[in-house]
């Protein structure tokens, strides 16, 4: 039987104000049934967070009071608050203006069940479904400074952000 709580506390998280929005710092560190350490190693969800799917990352932030998944139009907003998306991402990296301190835990690849790009790559659940199979994420690649925001499919292993208005 799946243990699932009633409510999540995030009184003490860390955030940052970036324009109208206040987001949380860290990427969620709760174990859930079915999340994933980055890599398969639990060592690594201290520093990177769990990697969870789009329905957990819905049920997580439904549990959460005063926060939410971003929306599709929350994102855009972030976006256009650092610069757009051709440059926008090294406002968002670790050491980036805006404290976001964007931390990268990979993903799982739902195709094969493989963790790829830890340390190299970060990808962060909207609560915007495009359509039956793919929601919209944002994320961001050390090679470079782009946001890369676009649907792919509600089965990857991806990290989550929680956001509220300022």
């Amino acid at each position: 039987m799946d243990w699932r709580p009633h409510k999540i506390d995030l009184s003490g998280v860390r955030t940052v104000v970036i324009g109208h929005q206040e987001w949380t710092v860290d990427n969620l560190d709760f174990l859930w049934p079915g999340s994933w350490s980055p890599n398969g190693d639990d060592s690594l969800a201290g520093k990177y967070g769990r990697l969870y799917t789009y329905d957990m990352a819905l049920e997580i932030a439904s549990l959460i009071s005063g926060w939410r998944l971003p929306t599709k139009e929350d994102v855009e907003a972030l976006i256009a608050e650092v610069g757009g998306c051709e440059s926008g991402g090294a406002m968002l990296k670790i050491g980036g203006k805006t404290g976001f301190d964007a931390l990268y835990a990979g993903f799982l690849e739902p195709e094969d069940d493989t963790f790829r790009r830890t340390g190299k790559q970060t990808g962060f659940w909207t609560a915007t479904a495009a359509d039956e199979q793919e929601a919209w994420k944002f994320y961001l690649r050390v090679e470079d400074n782009q946001i890369r925001f676009h649907p792919v499919s509600k089965l990857y292993g991806d990290s989550i952000r929680l956001v509220r208005d300022k």
